[in-house]
């Protein structure tokens, strides 16, 4: 992982592994191989107190509503956002299978939207962790978990679903 990161630019990894397999532990010594600082979040309050940290929400500032149209976020979200992630290198998030496709895609405007950065995820590097057939669908209407169909769907050059399931 060291040479792949001095010859690329930007490393985004997903972790996947059945329940006690050590992906936690896993993600948290990875950073410390690398010696970079780690901000890990969880998706869900159990999975950031694995990590003791905060959630995705509170972190990226999420919110409970969702406007697509947005092309900014408020100022005082933004200066929150830019101080939590300066020293930071390296991002893992915990149990990322829990999440629909559109709160990843809004992390990702979020990082952009702060660091002025057009690569994904502001350019930070990017460890999501999950088990996709460890939990049911989070998203209605949805045969297996939300990013996961997304990414199946995606791979075959398919539609994503709408909002609504369907």
């Amino acid at each position: 992982m060291k040479n792949h990161k001095m010859k690329h630019d930007q490393m985004q990894i997903f972790l996947q592994g059945i329940p006690g397999s050590g992906k936690t532990t896993t993600a948290k010594e990875f950073g410390q191989v690398l010696g970079y600082n780690v901000l890990c979040l969880g998706t869900t309050n159990t999975a950031a107190a694995q990590f003791r940290s905060d959630t995705i929400n509170t972190a990226f500032r999420l919110g409970k509503r969702c406007n697509f149209k947005y092309t900014d976020i408020p100022y005082m979200s933004k200066q929150a956002i830019i101080d939590a992630f300066r020293d930071i290198d390296l991002i893992v998030i915990d149990e990322a299978s829990m999440m629909t496709p559109v709160t990843l895609a809004r992390i990702d405007l979020h990082l952009r939207l702060c660091f002025d950065c057009d690569k994904p995820f502001g350019g930070f590097d990017v460890i999501l962790i999950g088990d996709f057939f460890q939990f049911p669908p989070v998203q209605e209407g949805m045969s297996k978990p939300a990013l996961y169909q997304a990414a199946v769907r995606f791979s075959r050059g398919l539609s994503l679903p709408r909002q609504n399931g369907s």
